[in-house]
């Protein structure tokens, strides 16, 4: 089963510092930041700030808890893309900013 999803949104802010901040885990992506309460136990093990950055968390939904291990690039300059590793599979998700 594959499952898509997308979400937009407009932020009134420069986009280097919206950019800034969906790059940086350590202290954006944490509890109490903009990542919704599903994601849990966010370590970093490398990096911390854009490419580089390699992370695991564990996503608790619809009653299941699932642990993620994520690898951080960025293929074009204010884009990312991450590639989530959970069981056997291998996700890539991007993003950018406009």
């Amino acid at each position: 089963m594959k499952t898509r999803f997308g979400a937009e949104r407009s932020i009134d802010a420069p986009a280097a510092v919206v950019y800034h901040c969906l790059a940086d885990y350590r202290d954006h992506h944490r509890p109490g930041g903009f990542l919704p309460p599903a994601f849990e136990e966010l370590e970093i093990a490398r990096g911390g700030v854009g490419a580089g950055t390699e992370y695991r968390l564990v996503m608790a939904v619809g009653g299941r808890r699932r642990e993620v291990s994520t690898t951080v690039s960025e293929p074009v300059p204010g884009t990312q893309a991450r590639r989530d590793r959970f069981g056997n599979r291998n996700d890539v998700h991007g993003r950018a900013v406009r």
